[in-house]
C-alpha cells in the first residue's frame, strides 16, 4: 500500500467515526499533520492529495452552512411556536372573559357600557381610534338592551380633524336615537382632536391634572431650501398645475400657497370651533380668544372655563348612578398581540406617520 492510500484509508476511516455535529476540521488538521510528517516521493500523489485536502475542506465550510442555516431554522420555529402559543393562550382568556360576563349580567339592573379611545386618532381598518372602529363600538353599546349609560374613556393628544369629526358625529346620532346619555372620562390628556370628540358627550370628567383642550389645527413642515444651496444640490420637479409642489419642502415658501394652505388651516380651526359650542351650549364661560387659541389647561382649570365638567373616575361615576360596569372594547386578538409585542420590538406600524412629506392637517 502506497503513502498515498495510507493517507486516505486513514481520513476515510476518522470521516466514519465523526458524529453529525464534530467538525471535518479536526480531521482536515491531522491531514495536513499527516501529510507533513510523511514525504510523498510521486509528484501525481502530491497533487492527489492536495485534491483530496481541498475537498474536505470544502466538505467542512458546506457542513458548517448547513449546521447555521439549521440553527436558523431552528429559531424561526421556535419563535412561532412561542407566538402560537401564546395567541392561543390569550384567545382563551377573551373568550373566557366573555362568557363570564355574558354569564354574569343581571337583566335587573342598569350598567354602564365602557369603551376606550387610546393613543392617537387615526384612520384605517387596523386603528381602534378610527372613526369606523369607534362607531361600531359605540352602535354596540347603544343597541345593548342592558346598558343604561355609555361612557368613553378618553386618553389621546388628538390626531385626524376627519376622523375626530366623524366619530363626534356619531355621538350625537347615538344621543338623539337611542336616547342614551354619553360621558367622557379624560385620563391624563385629552386635546385637540380628543377634545373634539369629547365636546359631543353629555357630560365630560377629569382629573384635577388631566391636559383638556388645545382648540386648534397644525399642519407641520420643514424646509431645506439654504441647506441645499450649501451642498450644491438643485432641485427638479416636473408638474402639470402650478402649485401641485404645494408646501414642498425643498423649494423656497410660495406666498400664495402658504396663504391657501392658512385659510384651509382656518377653515378647519373653525369646523372644530362650531363643534365645540354645538356640544358645549351653555357651559363655555369664557370668551373665544382664550378657548380657541390652542392652550391646553388642568382638568381643575378646565372646569372653571366650562371645558369640563366634574372631577370624577368611572369608579365614582359608577357608584353614583348605582350602576354596574360592562366594557364592550372589541379588539382583535392580533391587534392586541402586535399592540401587546410594539413596546418590546420598537415597531411602528404607523407608516403614515413617519413618512417624508405626511404633513396633513391635526387637531
Amino acid at each position: 500500500m502506497s503513502q498515498l492510500e495510507k493517507i486516505i484509508k486513514s481520513i476515510k476511516k476518522r470521516l466514519k467515526k465523526s458524529s453529525i455535529f464534530s467538525s471535518y476540521r479536526t480531521v482536515l488538521k491531522k491531514t495536513e499533520d499527516q501529510e507533513l510528517e510523511i514525504e510523498l516521493e510521486n509528484e501525481h500523489d502530491k497533487k492527489a492529495l492536495s485534491m483530496l485536502l481541498d475537498v474536505v475542506r470544502e466538505s467542512n465550510d458546506e457542513r458548517a452552512k448547513s449546521r447555521h442555516l439549521k440553527a436558523v431554522l431552528n429559531l424561526l420555529f421556535l419563535t412561532y411556536f412561542v407566538f402560537m402559543v401564546f395567541a392561543t393562550i390569550t384567545l382563551y382568556k377573551d373568550f373566557s372573559t366573555n362568557s363570564e360576563a355574558k354569564n354574569q349580567i343581571n337583566p335587573e339592573l342598569n350598567y354602564i357600557g365602557v369603551t376606550s379611545i387610546n393613543g392617537p386618532i387615526t384612520a384605517g381598518t387596523n386603528s381602534q381610534t378610527s372613526a369606523d372602529n369607534v362607531s361600531s363600538r359605540l352602535i354596540a353599546l347603544a343597541k345593548n338592551k342592558h346598558v343604561d349609560t355609555i361612557v368613553i374613556k378618553m386618553n389621546s393628544p388628538g390626531g385626524s380633524p376627519v376622523q375626530s369629526a366623524r366619530i363626534y358625529d356619531e355621538i350625537m346620532y347615538v344621543k338623539k336615537t337611542y336616547k342614551k346619555p354619553v360621558y367622557v372620562i379624560a385620563g391624563d390628556i385629552c386635546a385637540s382632536g380628543c377634545y373634539y370628540i369629547a365636546a359631543a358627550a353629555d357630560k365630560i370628567y377629569v382629573d384635577k391634572g388631566s391636559l383638556i383642550g388645545s382648540i386648534g389645527v397644525i399642519m407641520p413642515g420643514f424646509g431645506f431650501v439654504d441647506l441645499m444651496e450649501k451642498l450644491g444640490v438643485e432641485r427638479r420637479a416636473l408638474t402639470a398645475g402650478s402649485h401641485k409642489t404645494l408646501l414642498d419642502p425643498f423649494s423656497p415658501v410660495d406666498p400664495i400657497e402658504k396663504g391657501h394652505m392658512t385659510s384651509v388651516i382656518k377653515n378647519i380651526h373653525q369646523q372644530f370651533i362650531t363643534a365645540v359650542k354645538e356640544g358645549r351650549k351653555g357651559k363655555l364661560k369664557a370668551s373665544d380668544e382664550e378657548l380657541f387659541n390652542g392652550f391646553v389647561w388642568s382638568g381643575e382649570q378646565a372646569i372653571e372655563i366650562g371645558l369640563a365638567d366634574e372631577v370624577k373616575s368611572l369608579s365614582e361615576l359608577a357608584r353614583e348612578l348605582d350602576m354596574k360596569i360592562i366594557k364592550m372594547d372589541k379588539q382583535k386578538t392580533l391587534d392586541k398581540l402586535i399592540n401587546q409585542l410594539k413596546p418590546s420590538l420598537n415597531i411602528d406600524f404607523n407608516l403614515g406617520e413617519s413618512l417624508p412629506g405626511a404633513n396633513f392637517p391635526q387637531t
